[in-house]
């Protein structure tokens, strides 16, 4: 397996809940192809320790503009009777709100306006090049509502050498680039100095995992400044 870094052009913004996870991704495309989940989150072309997939999650190069973005859960008309959607004078209500378990609520996220993203990694080139063929839209809520299309065209996959031998868990600077379980952590000598550690799922798929004390990444936005992180 090799090292690899690769360049994706947004030319909308990216939705981000708190972050976008490259086996994430990978495992969404396996899932299109094949149709079976056990597949999608369990065979995926990259390195893995502890079924830790070796992969970073989306590294957004700076400088950046951020907004919240919010989303309505379970807006289906269906569940409102007769006469609810309308007011007193026969007007739309300004607010409704069914009444039982599946009651609207809104989802949060960041919508990240960025120039480039980088994804750090170890795995199969092949593999990962026949996977994200034809990828045109990254994030959550990819191509809702003008958000997350990239340019396909554009697309870049890097074969790197003299990579740190951690590359993925870390980006070049040693610092975490995805959530990395604590044991795994240590027991891939990694740094611990100025590394936070904090519960998350590092582990697909992680609707179906638990939290874990993980390793965190500090931010996922590479200042100017800071564009040894991505490699050279």
């Amino acid at each position: 397996m090799d090292f690899f870094r690769i360049r994706f052009e947004p030319v909308e913004p990216v939705l981000v809940n708190r972050s976008v996870a490259f086996d994430g991704l990978l495992a969404h495309r396996t899932w299109l192809r094949t149709g079976d989940a056990g597949t999608a989150h369990l065979s995926l072309p990259l390195a893995h320790v502890d079924g830790v997939w070796q992969a970073s999650e989306l590294l957004f190069l700076g400088p950046v503009a951020t907004r919240e973005v919010h989303y309505v859960m379970n807006p289906r008309w269906d569940r409102f009777e007769y006469g609810e959607l309308a007011g007193e004078r026969g007007g739309p209500r300004g607010k409704t709100q069914a009444r039982d378990a599946l009651k609207p609520t809104f989802d949060r996220y960041d919508a990240i306006s960025a120039r480039r993203a980088f994804v750090l990694g170890r795995g199969d080139m092949d593999g990962i090049e026949t996977l994200i063929d034809g990828l045109d839209s990254i994030g959550k809520k990819s191509r809702a509502g003008g958000f997350g299309r990239v340019d396909a065209k554009k697309t870049r996959i890097d074969r790197l050498r003299d990579a740190p031998a951690g590359l993925g868990y870390t980006d070049f600077a040693g610092g975490p680039a995805r959530v990395v379980p604590k044991d795994v952590w240590n027991g891939l000598g990694l740094p611990v100095e100025d590394v936070s550690f904090g519960p998350a799922r590092p582990r697909l798929p992680r609707w179906a995992t638990e939290d874990e004390l993980c390793a965190l990444p500090a931010s996922h936005v590479v200042q100017p400044g800071q564009r040894s992180r991505i490699g050279p």
